[in-house]
């Protein structure tokens, strides 16, 4: 939710843990154990969600569904 509202990854990352802490009612939940682990690498800046995304999304369709059809003509021969 944070990422699409244009925090960073780290302050997204940061908000997440807060609110899993804020919301454990059992104390041992809220043990570093179960939540230490998730840390950030890389570039920290926010994502932007552009026409990129839709165009590789359509891409990634368009071969699962020609790869699919070819499986699928090579298997009926």
């Amino acid at each position: 939710k944070r990422l699409r509202a244009g925090d960073s990854k780290a302050q997204a990352l940061q908000t997440a843990k807060m609110a899993y802490l804020e919301s454990r009612e059992d104390d041992l939940a809220a043990h570093p154990f179960y939540w230490s682990a998730y840390i950030a690498l890389g570039d920290m800046k926010p994502l932007y969600w552009g026409w990129g995304w839709l165009v590789a999304g359509i891409g990634g369709v368009g071969l699962l569904l020609v790869g699919g059809f070819m499986f699928w003509r090579r298997r009926g021969a």
